[in-house]
């Protein structure tokens, strides 16, 4: 057992090489040794740190295989293979920029959640796991999705701290889906909770627009309204209000004839507008 004492030494000190070594060389030796799944994990970690993902993931495979395989089984090695592996296949998808990476990603999440333990350890990479898979769908293309996740994830992780990114990400999420009513609601929350994140003036500046767009909107919808009343006004439409009071709704004296510029509207289809 000696060797496994020398290689998990280097491996908080961030020599990846050389703890890498010291694992090939304890796995090569000993190889039916009893922490051999829990070096074989160790090993994968060297290797996503030295940024060889495909190496990684085959050692974290192996590690699972041989955790699940151990007599009584190895539960602890087990879940932290798991968590590498799906973490580390999220990482490379970020690096790729691909979205088959992504939906690898998603595959491997949801595993590590399904088979996650429910100590206070696992719940936080429960709650980091859960963040990263709705970013995984929504890389992927699954915006649907995308969007339950982070709606799971503020009721199920609300003292997770990473919650402020989740409602920023949900509430730039349903502004892009045109839920005006909920990025509002999502998006006023987060400056309720944490008026001092780093986000918390782009929030500002995100609601700040929507309140603008959705009053264009409506100013555009008076318009088209008005415009419709004249346009059937002058088409004789005797279910029409008085002339009176469509007159009025524009701003002109009882009685005066339609502006140039509204004839001239009229040539047009409304959807023009």
């Amino acid at each position: 057992r000696s060797p496994y004492p020398a290689a998990a030494a280097l491996q908080p000190r961030g020599a990846w090489d050389r703890a890498a070594a010291a694992w090939e060389a304890l796995l090569r030796d000993h190889p039916r040794d009893v922490l051999a799944p829990r070096a074989r994990h160790y090993l994968g970690v060297c290797r996503l740190e030295e940024g060889r993902f495909e190496d990684a993931a085959r050692e974290f495979r192996a590690a699972i295989e041989a955790a699940a395989a151990a007599p009584g089984g190895d539960a602890e090695t087990l879940a932290l293979a798991r968590w590498e592996l799906a973490r580390g296949t999220f990482a490379s998808a970020q690096r790729s920029a691909d979205a088959g990476g992504f939906r690898s990603a998603v595959v491997e999440l949801r595993a590590f959640l399904d088979a996650a333990p429910g100590d206070d350890e696992g719940k936080e990479r429960v709650a980091e796991a859960r963040f990263l898979l709705a970013e995984g769908l929504w890389q992927s293309g699954d915006r649907e999705a995308a969007l339950g996740e982070w709606d799971r994830f503020t009721r199920d992780h609300a003292g997770s701290t990473r919650l402020p990114d989740v409602l920023y990400a949900l509430g730039v999420a349903r502004a892009e889906a045109g839920d005006a009513a909920g990025a509002e609601a999502t998006l006023a929350r987060f400056q309720d909770r944490f008026p001092d994140h780093a986000l918390a003036a782009e929030v500002g500046a995100i609601r700040d627009r929507q309140k603008a767009v959705q009053e264009d909107i409506l100013r555009l919808s008076e318009m088209r309204r008005q415009l419709e009343v004249l346009r059937r006004r002058m088409r004789g439409d005797p279910d029409l209000p008085t002339p009176g009071l469509a007159c009025r709704s524009c701003g002109q004296p009882v009685g005066s004839p339609p502006l140039p510029t509204f004839q001239t509207a009229f040539k047009y289809p409304l959807r023009a507008l």
